[in-house]
């Protein structure tokens, strides 16, 4: 499947579209005798990051930070984006949920639902730990996705 994006003349009206076999089954209706395919272009939505993620994982999410100890970078043992990937059912081996989860969370730390502080490990290294936010549950939007 080929992803492809049609300009318009601003940014706000881009559209973009993916290369899809015309009978769903993954086969291609017709084959020129020279090996090309007919397929059909449809439209394509990029996915939201925050699809299936509810004000119950937020609350949960602050809580696990509030009693545990979690590292704001990937690369980490005891990083955020373990226990979120296993909450919300995203697999960390695949980029793209990596990349999800990654994206959830610059979100939450950007609207204040989780926040970032540097301090000394137990190894005296400083590192930036996550920690819960000033978010307001009052004061309504959990996310307004992150670019």
């Amino acid at each position: 499947m080929t992803v492809c994006r049609i300009s318009a003349s601003t940014s706000a009206r881009q559209t973009w579209r993916r290369r899809k076999p015309h009978n769903g089954r993954g086969q291609y209706l017709f084959r020129f005798p020279n090996g090309d395919n007919v397929g059909v272009l449809e439209r394509w939505v990029f996915p939201d990051a925050f699809d299936g993620v509810t004000t119950v994982d937020t609350d949960w999410v602050r809580t696990l930070v509030r009693e545990k100890e979690f590292r704001a970078d990937s690369r980490a043992c005891a990083w955020i984006g373990k226990p979120v990937a296993e909450r919300l059912k995203i697999n960390l081996a695949d980029d793209a949920g990596k990349a999800r989860v990654k994206r959830v969370l610059k979100t939450w730390i950007m609207n204040g639902v989780l926040a970032t502080e540097v301090r000394h490990d137990r190894n005296r290294n400083k590192c930036e730990f996550v920690v819960p936010g000033n978010w307001n549950e009052a004061s309504g939007t959990i996310h307004a996705d992150a670019a």
